[in-house]
This record gives C-alpha cells, sequence and structure tokens, in this order.
C-alpha cells in the first residue's frame, strides 16, 4: 500500500490505516544495539503499514502487586514522526490488546519525565474484565459537526454501528427534548 497523501472530503489526509499484524523484530546489525534490545525484552511485536507496537509485561515489577495485571504499550510510527491521531491510537490498542481493554496514556510530573523520541506509552490492564475507576461508563461515537466542535468522518469500513451522525438540527432537538423531559418532571 502507497504513504502517499489521499484526498477525502476536500481535505489532504494520511493513508489508509491498516490492521496491526503480530510480528519479529529482525536482528539489529550493531551488536550492542542488540544487547541493548535484548535486554529490553518485550512480549510482543505488532506492526501496520504506518506503526510498531511493542508489549512489556508489568506485574512482575515490585509495588505492582496490588494491581491487576497490567502490560506497557509502546507505539511509535515507522517513519518517527509524532503521533496525534486518536482513532488511530484506539485501534492499535484494540487490535494489539482487544477492544474491551482499558489503558491510559500518562502525562507525569517533570521528575518522571521520559521523552526521547516520538514515542507514546500507554498502561493498559491486561484482563478485559478489569477498568480503570474513572472515565466514562457509557460509550457515544459520533461524526459531523455541533455547536462548534469538528469530528472527522470515520475511514470507510470502520465506522460503528452505533455512530451517530449529529447535525446541529438533531443536537438542537436533543436538547429540547431533555429541556421539556426536565420540566415535566418537576412539575
Amino acid at each position: 500500500m502507497s504513504n502517499k497523501k489521499r484526498k477525502a472530503n476536500g481535505r489532504m489526509q494520511g493513508p489508509k490505516f491498516e490492521t496491526m499484524q503480530r510480528a519479529t523484530l529482525k536482528p539489529h546489525n550493531d551488536p550492542e544495539m542488540q544487547v541493548f534490545l535484548d535486554a529490553d525484552n518485550p512480549t510482543e511485536v505488532w506492526l501496520n503499514n504506518l506503526y510498531q507496537a511493542v508489549v512489556y509485561p508489568l506485574n512482575q515489577l515490585e509495588g505492582w502487586e496490588h494491581w491487576p495485571d497490567m502490560v506497557h504499550l509502546c507505539i511509535k510510527r515507522i517513519d518517527k514522526s509524532p503521533i496525534r491521531d486518536w482513532r488511530h491510537v484506539q485501534r492499535i490498542k484494540n487490535d494489539v490488546l482487544g477492544p474491551e481493554c482499558e489503558a491510559v496514556e500518562l502525562y507525569p510530573k517533570e521528575s518522571r519525565l521520559v521523552d526521547t523520541a516520538n514515542q507514546y506509552h500507554l498502561w493498559a490492564l491486561k484482563n478485559p474484565e478489569d477498568r480503570f475507576p474513572f472515565g466514562f461508563n457509557e460509550r457515544t461515537v459520533s461524526e459531523g459537526n455541533v455547536i462548534g466542535a469538528k469530528q472527522r468522518p470515520f475511514e470507510r469500513g470502520f465506522r460503528p454501528d452505533d455512530c451517530v451522525t449529529e447535525t446541529e438540527e438533531s443536537f438542537k432537538a436533543k436538547c429540547e427534548e431533555a429541556l421539556k423531559l426536565k420540566k415535566e418532571a418537576a412539575k
């Protein structure tokens, strides 16, 4: 697949995201670098046309005994560019760990900051039955532009079945209905 920019909806977009596939890293041609990579001890490596994701175990670390089993998911673009496409990172998490596993990205205090490359780090619960004690409780997925917010359409073939296309009119109608119900409940 070509990584050239595609034009969609009158805008230039990046290459299509392909499903992540489990992979094996080739040995490095620099023996010193290979020693470093071997010590890194990833449990899994995943690749697609745009990204590399590496999974590291966390549950054996001292001080984590009271936490559920977790993994560290390290994500980077193959071309080493920055990532800021939330949907891509969500899809990588889904492909590698499963759609019902929860993960967080930590913005650490400065004394714990590691910022050495355009890599992104998620810490994830291994068991899909576990969940963090924070976050949203219900799912809402939309595309469209409402009250100043903007959301791009999903790529063809990846639009969730429960995705709503919100318009100013439909949003206003929902707000009016909610106000009506609230007034009726107050009577």
